[in-house]
């Protein structure tokens, strides 16, 4: 029930949670990840955080339902976006005491050729509308507002210390350079 279309399923005795969600099509795309509610007689027995099997995983399948027991699948309470450079970019749902740290940590880090010290905060606001800030390293602990977004830059600059080396050659293309590089020993690597 839930963020799910409701309804019953019969499930063979020996499925775990995995199993049951599966047969149910799984929380639908505004349902929560992170508490998911089991219910026996009108008592929630178990809560699920679907990210322990996800991102960490661990096994959460070790749950043994009875006859009548309910998977209550609540809506999300606070997503934030993480965009570009990040080694596993989505949209991450966070409980109340997690940080925009935590939500880098789902996304496992920033990739080689990110900007790390000029990630983009997007963020709405009732008066301002969408704003801009650069996310600095304190703000990494702070609870991000819903709605969100990270966008992880890449390094962009000029390319320097090169040469290129083309025509009738072994080995066209660029080259390492440094001061005091002879032509000549270009053309031997080429």
């Amino acid at each position: 029930t839930g963020a799910k279309n409701s309804g019953k399923y019969v499930i063979p005795s020996i499925s775990g949670l995995m199993h049951a969600l599966y047969v149910a099509g799984g929380p639908m795309s505004n349902g929560s990840l992170r508490n998911i509610e089991v219910v026996r007689n009108s008592e929630v027995v178990r809560r699920i955080d679907l990210y322990d099997f996800m991102i960490f995983g661990r096994n959460v399948d070790d749950f043994v339902f009875q006859n009548e027991d309910v998977i209550r699948i609540p809506f999300f309470n606070r997503r934030v976006s993480l965009e570009g450079e990040f080694k596993r970019p989505a949209i991450y749902e966070l409980k109340d005491s997690e940080s925009f740290a935590d939500a880098i940590s789902f996304a496992g880090g920033l990739n080689d050729a990110a900007f790390t010290s000029n990630i983009l905060l997007s963020r709405y606001t009732k008066d301002q509308g969408i704003r801009y800030d650069n996310l600095s390293s304190d703000a990494l602990n702070q609870t991000p507002m819903p709605g969100d977004r990270l966008i992880a830059r890449k390094v962009e600059g000029p390319e320097r210390q090169y040469l290129v080396i083309e025509g009738m050659v072994h080995n066209p293309g660029r080259q390492g350079w440094h001061p005091g590089i002879q032509l000549s020993d270009a053309l031997v690597r080429a």
